[in-house]
C-alpha cells in the first residue's frame, strides 16, 4: 500500500529529500511543452520528444526532435525523422539491453523509425507494421526484437515484432486473443505479457512474441487502452490502472493491488532505475485537462510489493492522448528521473530531471 504522501514543489534547485527522493529537482527547460513522449536515449546526453500540437515555442508536429542543450531556456530542436509526423503523435522506447538504440512508431499510421546510435540518426522502417489502426504501446527487451500493442480492427493480429530493430514489421504468428491489446511488455528476448483492451486476462508468451496464450491469471478490474504494463522478470509483473493503482502479478498467483491513486489519474509505464528501484508517474487529468491537480511519483523499493508517494507540482499536465501519457517517464542517466510537463497557466513545467540515487 501507499505509505507516504508528501508534497513537493519543483523548480531549478530544490531539494527533494522529505523522506523520499535524495536528490534535487531541476527544471531544465521553461518554455511551454506540449508532450507527447521523451525518453534518454544515453546516460542523460540527448532526449527525444514527440509533441502534438505545434505552440509558439515548439513549432513540431508528432516528429520525433532532439536536443542536446537541455539545460538551456532557449532551446532549439531538430527534426531527426520527417517519416513520423502526425497530429496523433510519436511512441518512443529505448532497448532495455542498450540505451543507444531506441524504436518509434506513429500510434495511428504506424509510420516507424529506429536508432542505434542515441538517436544522433535515425532511419525509417522499410516495411511498417501492417493492417494497423491504432499502436497503444511498445516494447524494446533487446537491440534486435521490438514488439507493438494494437488494434488492427479485425483484420488480423493486434501484435506486432521485428527482429531487425525496428527495420521492418509483421504480424504475429498469433496474438491468443483476436481482440486489440492495450499495453504490454517484453521482459526480454523471449518473455512477455500483455493484456487485451478493456479485459482482464493476462497473456504470456515464451517464444519471443510469436505465440501468444492465456496465462490463466486474470486482473480483478477490467484494463483499458490507458493501463500499462511493465514486465519486471520472466514471472513478474506491475500493471497500473486508470482511476485505480498499480497491481503486481505472477504466472502463478492472480494480481493484486499494491498502490491506490484517487479517481481520474493515468499511469505512465513503470521505471525501474539502476540501483534497482521502481517509479510511477501518475497525472490527473481525465476528469479536468488543464486542472492544476499535482503530479504523483510513486516510487517501490522492494521489487513492487509495497510503494510510497509524493505529490509533485510542476504545472498542468495535459494527458489527454491515451497513448503517449505512458511514455512520459523515463530514467535519464543512472538514477535520474525524467519527465515532461506543460506549463499553460504560467506555473512551473517544462523538462524536469530528478536524481533519485
Amino acid at each position: 500500500m501507499v505509505e507516504r504522501n508528501t508534497f513537493v514543489d519543483i523548480s531549478d534547485g530544490d531539494q527533494l529529500n522529505q523522506g523520499y527522493f535524495n536528490g534535487i529537482g531541476t527544471e531544465m527547460d521553461t518554455k511551454k511543452i506540449d508532450f507527447l513522449t521523451i525518453y534518454s536515449v544515453v546516460e542523460g546526453a540527448r532526449f527525444i520528444i514527440g509533441h502534438s500540437a505545434d505552440t509558439a515555442s515548439y513549432n513540431k508536429t508528432g516528429e520525433i526532435v532532439q536536443t542536446t542543450d537541455y539545460t538551456n531556456a532557449n532551446i532549439t530542436w531538430t527534426t531527426k525523422n520527417s517519416n513520423v509526423t502526425a497530429v496523433a503523435g510519436v511512441l518512443g522506447v529505448n532497448c532495455k539491453a542498450d540505451r543507444t538504440a531506441a524504436v518509434a512508431l506513429e500510434s495511428v499510421t504506424a509510420d516507424g523509425a529506429f536508432t542505434s546510435n542515441s538517436g544522433a540518426t535515425w532511419s525509417d522502417t522499410t516495411t511498417n507494421p501492417p493492417n494497423v489502426t491504432a499502436i497503444y504501446d511498445l516494447s524494446c527487451p533487446t537491440t534486435t526484437l521490438a514488439v507493438a500493442f494494437g488494434d488492427n480492427s479485425g483484420a488480423g493480429e493486434n501484435i506486432w515484432r521485428s527482429t531487425n530493430g525496428g527495420d521492418d514489421w509483421a504480424e504475429v504468428t498469433d496474438d491468443g486473443a483476436g481482440a486489440a491489446f492495450g499495453c504490454g511488455d517484453m521482459f526480454d528476448g523471449t518473455t512477455g505479457f500483455a493484456i487485451p483492451s478493456a479485459g482482464t486476462d493476462i497473456f504470456i508468451t515464451s517464444d519471443s512474441a510469436v505465440n501468444w496464450a492465456d496465462s490463466n491469471r486474470d486482473m480483478p478490474v477490467a484494463v483499458d487502452t490507458r493501463g500499462v504494463l511493465f514486465a519486471l522478470s520472466a514471472t513478474v509483473y506491475i500493471v497500473g490502472v486508470l482511476s485505480d493503482g498499480l497491481y503486481k502479478g505472477t504466472t502463478s498467483a492472480n494480481p493484486t493491488r499494491v498502490a491506490f491513486v484517487p479517481l481520474g489519474y493515468r499511469p505512465s509505464k513503470v521505471v525501474k532505475t539502476t540501483n534497482g528501484n521502481l517509479y510511477c508517474l501518475w497525472a490527473y487529468a481525465e476528469i479536468d485537462p488543464t486542472s492544476t491537480a499535482p503530479l504523483i511519483l510513486m516510487k517501490s523499493i522492494d521489487s513492487g510489493d509495497t510503494w510510497t508517494q509524493s505529490t509533485i507540482y510542476a504545472g498542468y499536465h495535459d494527458t489527454t492522448d491515451t497513448t503517449m501519457a505512458k511514455f512520459r517517464l523515463s530514467e535519464s542517466a543512472d538514477n535520474k528521473l525524467i519527465f515532461v510537463t506543460t506549463s499553460g497557466n504560467g506555473a512551473n513545467g517544462g523538462i524536469i530531471e530528478i536524481d533519485v540515487s
